[in-house]
């Protein structure tokens, strides 16, 4: 008898050039080039981000949103998600999936890092990552990397 388990793929690095030095607003934020699940064929998808906050006393929400965005037949997306890598000010309310948030409540530039996992029914064809900073505090720097999860019989 077989039992189903997790088996990991290799973590890929998003490219993220416009998210760098994200400022804080209400509904400004970054979204990813869609990932296209055709050829990893994940279940699941575990998701890293990691921003490094510039120098500043935390406002706001003081928090920064993580959002999946998805598409059925790989090229209409939720809501104004356009599936290239860059900037994006999201509608609100927004269809994205929140998938997450990651709390920012102390100034001095700080690391704040976190893994998100994201385990739908199904796997769309394509998704992203959206992030959303409302945190009073511009990023100083960023990382966003994904882990596709697949099955396996053992």
């Amino acid at each position: 008898m077989s039992v189903q388990k997790p088996s990991y793929g290799t973590s890929v690095a998003l490219t993220t050039t416009a998210l760098q030095t994200l400022a804080s607003a209400a509904l400004a934020g970054w979204q990813s080039d869609a990932i296209d699940n055709a050829s990893a064929l994940a279940l699941a998808i575990l998701i890293r981000v990691k921003a490094v906050m510039a120098a500043g006393s935390p406002a706001n929400d003081k928090t920064i949103y993580v959002y999946i965005y998805q598409s059925e037949d790989g090229t209409n997306f939720d809501d104004n998600a356009t599936g290239a890598e860059g900037a994006l000010t999201r509608r609100d309310p927004t269809n994205m999936q929140l998938i997450g948030t990651i709390a920012v409540p102390t100034s001095g530039g700080l690391t704040y890092e976190k893994v998100f996992h994201f385990v739908p029914p199904v796997m769309p064809r394509k998704w992203g990552v959206y992030i959303n900073n409302f945190t009073g505090v511009a990023f100083a720097s960023a990382v966003v990397s994904y882990t596709p999860v697949q099955g396996q019989s053992v």
